[in-house]
Formats: C-alpha cells, structure tokens, sequence
C-alpha cells in the first residue's frame, strides 16, 4: 500500500514537474509575436507548390512589418520537418509612403484581378514557375487585390521580370523589405495526416 502511494505520489510530482518545465520553457525559450494593432494596408503572400514553401507578409500603417516563411511543407521528413518562422521590421514613414506610392500612381488599379502566364517559350515547350503570387492593398480610397501563377523566375524568385507592370517592380520592392526583418520566433508545424 505504502508503496503504490509512493509511486503514485512520484509519478505525479514527475507530471507536474514536466508540465510546469513545458510551460517555463514556452514562456522562456519561445518568444510570442506581438502583432500589431489594426489591420494590414499592405498584404503579399508566396507561395510555392512544389517547393512546399509559403510566406506572408504584412505591412500596417504604423511601418510595422511581419513576416512568416513557411518550409517543408509538402515532403517533410524527420530530419527536415515543416517549419514556420516569424520575423519583424519596421519602415520609416518615407518608405512606406513610397511604397503606396507605387500602387497609387502606377497603373496597379487597372490590373485585372488574376494572372496565369502560358510559360516562356522554350526549345521543347514552354517553361513554367510554380509560384502564386498575391498582392494586395487597403489604403484611403485604394482597396485592390491581384494574383498571379506561373510567372518563371531564372534567379530563385529575386525578381520576377515578365509579371505585368507594376507587379514585378512591387514585388522586387517588398522582397527588400523581408530581407531587414529578423526572426522573433521559430515553431514546428504540425501535419495531420
């Protein structure tokens, strides 16, 4: 009797302790991301459907940026399992208005809502990416969204010259912009098979 207490009374001692460890290391070692307050006015998503990668970034009113990158997420194995980072920046007021700028005075209202290209032409076809690419902006009087797929890219997505004007000089301007942020926080996504 005295025995199956002790055990019992060690096993849940052992609980506690690894629940409470569980919860000082989220705390500790697991920064929260603090998002801003308030919608986005700037919003691009990627992603990539066979190289099992995504991302979204966020841009606010304030120069706030948030970025999420996700990997691995169409053939995860052990050793490289799908991995969701977030990264934050800022922008100063003139970049942010020059980044508006961009949308408002170029022919970006005029765009259609959607754009799938029929590759480059190539010696045994046409050559296709596997990107889809959404921008969009809510700011005063501008509320629009455009999306694109397939648009090929001969430098791992740097730049993406044949997308319609001014896709490609939007797009090259907010890849500048993720590459100042920093990683606030790393997490493991969970697949459900």
């Amino acid at each position: 009797m005295i025995r199956e207490k002790v055990t019992l009374l060690s096993l849940l001692t052992l609980g506690i302790f690894l629940i409470g460890g569980g919860l000082l290391l989220r705390h500790f070692l697991i920064p929260e991301v603090k998002l801003p307050d308030g919608s986005p006015i700037i919003v691009e998503e990627r992603s990539l459907l066979l190289g099992g990668e995504a991302s979204r970034l966020y841009i606010y009113e304030n120069g706030q940026v948030v970025y999420i990158e996700e990997k691995n997420l169409r053939q995860s194995v052990s050793k490289h399992p799908p991995t969701r980072v977030w990264k934050t920046g800022e922008i100063n007021e003139d970049e942010l208005e020059s980044l508006i700028d961009i949308f408002e005075d170029s022919h970006y209202r005029e765009l259609d809502n959607y754009y799938q290209t029929r590759g480059k032409p190539h010696d045994r076809g046409f050559i296709h990416g596997d990107m889809r690419y959404t921008v969009s902006i809510v700011y005063e009087d501008l509320a629009k969204e455009v999306t694109t797929f397939g648009y090929p890219s001969f430098d791992h997505y740097m730049t993406l010259p044949d997308m319609p004007y001014p896709l490609s000089i939007i797009y090259t301007r907010l890849r500048d912009i993720t590459s100042k942020t920093t990683i606030v926080a790393q997490e493991r996504i969970e697949i459900r098979e």
